[in-house]
């Protein structure tokens, strides 16, 4: 069986079943943690360390975010579309762009996607999506950090796009074939370049 390990410390303190082909792990503000399972088009609601819920959501579910409503985001990759769950319960299908895999929200509960076929971020604002703002090529992994900037990273084009409110300010040339990013309560963002086995770290304050 698919599975989710939850590490304490160092160690993997419990190994949990999920479903199938787990792809996005998020975990919301009361500490519960949700995987998005893209071969079995569900969503694993984890309480301690036991699943309680199993949501059926769009096709191919790949990135997940919670926001801090407590609401969680899912990027259905194969439907191209973004499911909002309240509680248990999908409320929400918002059409975006060409097959969604980066999701994040921002400190303002807006939430943004990157749309790996179409190059593109949406922002929702609401349900509703507000702005689609053109960026690198193939982008998967997105973040916004402590101000409200998001930073994305382009798989195809081996950079990280930042918007500001909805502008590109810049893009920066990192390492081969990003994937993941975050920031840290410094303000660096980290993106992780599955293709050269790399680590890029940004800081924008230099």
């Amino acid at each position: 069986f698919p599975s989710h390990d939850k590490i304490v410390g160092t160690t993997v303190v419990n190994t949990i079943n999920v479903g199938g082909s787990p792809w996005g792990i998020t975990s919301d503000s009361s500490g519960n943690v949700w995987v998005a399972n893209s071969n079995s088009n569900t969503v694993s609601k984890i309480v301690g360390t036991t699943v309680v819920n199993t949501i059926n959501v769009g096709g191919n579910p790949r990135g997940i975010t919670s926001d801090s409503s407590g609401n969680v985001w899912v990027a259905n990759s194969n439907s191209n579309t973004v499911s909002k769950i309240v509680g248990t319960t999908v409320v929400n299908t918002i059409n975006v762009g060409g097959s969604p895999r980066g999701i994040t929200s921002d400190s303002s509960g807006n939430v943004w996607v990157a749309n790996s076929k179409s190059n593109t971020v949406s922002k929702i604002v609401g349900t509703t999506v507000v702005n689609t703002i053109n960026v690198g090529g193939s982008p998967r992994g997105i973040t916004s950090d402590s101000s409200g900037n998001v930073w994305v990273a382009n798989s195809s084009s081996n950079t990280v796009s930042k918007i500001v409110g909805t502008t590109v300010v810049n893009t920066i040339n990192v390492g081969g074939s990003p994937w993941g990013i975050t920031s840290d309560s410094s303000g660096n963002v980290w993106v992780a370049n599955s293709k050269s086995n790399t680590a890029s770290v940004y800081r924008d304050w230099e």
